[in-house]
């Protein structure tokens, strides 16, 4: 593929699911944005997406990460990324990738409750934190140590019970419940002034 090695950003799309990439990118070392949608990535993509200095956003929440590929050179990113989204696997390489972006103030991730800890002690400059469609039926309570975070979005889980400790979250704007089926919010909740909540409003209307 033939690009200008002055590009940004940069958006691909595979025309059938599980195409590997074939793009160069140590050759764009001007990138700060990239979004792949529909590829699966193998060890080759990994090692030239990580040489980039100056990206910030990686998106590639539509894309497969195959298990049984080193993602250890990501943690090279750990200084200019900002953004990260993907739907992330159990790969131990890849977590302590992810753990490694300090920087990071958005995180899309698909994981499971103990990660979620780890996340939670670690990554303290997240702002946005994106756990939709991962089967929780319990609030992760670790979230509530998170004190940047701005927006949680857990919808389209099972979660009935928001716990007390989310009143620790002074920074929280939105927090995206839709598709759960909540029943219980606890009183003090008043505290976070600047807090919108996302769900159904007859469920509002019940509950607060």
């Amino acid at each position: 593929m033939k690009t200008s090695k002055n590009l940004s950003s940069i958006t691909l799309f595979a025309s059938y699911s599980g195409r590997s990439l074939n793009t160069k990118f140590s050759e764009l070392q001007s990138l700060k944005k990239i979004k792949f949608d529909n590829f699966c990535l193998d060890q080759a993509a990994v090692n030239e997406i990580s040489s980039l200095k100056n990206i910030e956003e990686l998106d590639m929440i539509s894309s497969c990460f195959p298990e049984d590929i080193d993602y250890s050179p990501f943690k090279n990113l750990k200084d200019s990324l900002q953004t990260f989204l993907f739907n992330g696997n159990d790969n131990i390489s890849l977590q302590e990738a992810v753990l490694s972006f300090t920087n990071l103030k958005k995180l899309s991730i698909k994981c499971d409750t103990t990660f979620i800890s780890q996340i939670a002690s670690q990554l303290e400059n997240l702002e946005y934190l994106i756990l939709n469609e991962l089967g929780y039926t319990e609030f992760p309570e670790s979230i509530s140590s998170m004190e940047n975070l701005k927006y949680l979005d857990l919808s389209d889980n099972y979660i009935t019970e928001i716990p007390e400790s989310i009143i620790e979250l002074k920074s929280l704007e939105l927090l995206n419940l839709e598709n759960n089926s909540i029943k219980t919010i606890p009183e003090g909740i008043e505290q976070l002034s600047n807090l919108k909540i996302s769900k159904p409003t007859v469920m509002l209307k019940n509950l607060i």
